[in-house]
């Protein structure tokens, strides 16, 4: 890559409740509240249930932040030029930011700033490794999935509150996966018409739209300045549905 000019970001991203003792020495996985996220695992016998996890304590906290630190670390030393924090789907992130999996009363749950709480103080261990601006951010604010992670009512409110605080970051991007159905009905059907411009209008730095865009349609979204880069194609396995392995064509 380096070669031939080009640069390359390591994804991070832990699966919290989305993971199996398989993988943890026989241990239940974390999640912000011990409640099952109704998702599946792929694990090395095929895919099974989520299973009621254990909730994070305070201390297990302190430890996944001190884990995304020695993360960022090793992709520093490995020589990628920079990191994005994987925020997706059902990982861990969203189960914080969500309602239905974060029940907590204590700093970390209770209010959409406390649910926030630990995506930023995920994000500041990145920025103390990496420059901000070798750091960017990925998000999926309108994914239905299969479980209990769903946008609500306070979806929106959540994404204006951290975007309102991603202004006061230098970081280098906010890639943002825009709905692949219909919005109409829904908590979010105000993002309907024009969900990356919603997003443009709250946040002042480079934004990344992914949709699977094609030649036409990414000219459109650049055209209007609702993004800075898109994000073009991806590929699927048939397991594991679309998006899996990602191509990442980046055109501005």
């Amino acid at each position: 890559m380096h070669e031939k000019g080009g640069t390359i970001f390591a994804q991070l991203v832990h699966s919290g409740a989305v993971s199996h003792p398989c993988y943890l020495d026989g241990e239940l996985p974390l999640c912000p509240s011990a409640i099952n996220l109704g998702e599946q695992v792929d694990t090395p016998d095929g895919f099974a249930s989520t299973l009621l996890p254990q909730e994070y304590s305070v201390e297990a906290i302190k430890k996944t932040l001190a884990e995304y630190r020695q993360a960022a670390a090793g992709a520093k030393m490995a020589g990628f030029d920079g990191i994005e924090l994987h925020a997706q789907l059902f990982t861990l992130i969203p189960q914080f930011l969500s309602a239905a999996t974060n029940q907590r009363s204590d700093a970390y749950g209770d209010s959409i700033q406390n649910r926030c709480r630990i995506f930023f103080e995920i994000l500041d261990k990145l920025v103390s490794i990496f420059p901000g601006n070798k750091v960017g951010v990925e998000f999926t604010p309108a994914a239905f999935n299969n479980g209990i992670i769903q946008p609500d009512e306070e979806t929106i409110d959540t994404f204006a509150y951290i975007l309102g605080k991603l202004n006061d970051y230098d970081i280098a991007f906010v890639e943002l996966v825009g709905p692949r159905e219909s919005l109409k009905g829904t908590p979010i059907a105000t993002w309907e018409d024009d969900f990356f411009g919603w997003f443009r209008s709250h946040f002042k730095g480079t934004i990344i739209a992914n949709l699977g865009f094609l030649a036409e349609s990414a000219d459109d979204i650049i055209l209007q300045k609702k993004a800075v880069h898109i994000s073009i194609g991806w590929a699927a396995t048939p397991s594991r549905g679309p998006n899996i392995l990602r191509i990442m064509a980046c055109a501005h």
